[in-house]
């Protein structure tokens, strides 16, 4: 957050948002954390494939479709957790 000055956080999970705790974590950031409905995984793509920056998981079909998107349609960045960050 201090990197980037994002402010809101969309996640996008069909279980276990973890809501709280990401709240709890970043609580000193003043960052705003929403979760969209899991069974309206449509909503979820478009936000994600729109968004400032995406931050995937690398095993995720999911993530993948939005990774292209976001790579040769909004050609905005993207993130996956557990690898480095591109230079």
């Amino acid at each position: 957050m201090e990197e980037t000055g994002i402010v809101n956080i969309y996640v996008l999970t069909d279980k276990y948002p973890l809501i709280s705790q990401i709240e709890t974590s970043l609580s000193d950031l003043s960052v705003s954390v929403t979760h969209g409905d899991p069974d309206i995984p449509q909503i979820d793509m478009i936000v994600a494939a729109r968004a400032d920056l995406f931050i995937g998981n690398c095993v995720s079909s999911f993530s993948a479709f939005i990774k292209r998107e976001r790579d040769h349609v909004t050609e905005k960045p993207s993130r996956f957790f557990g690898y480095p960050q591109e230079v």
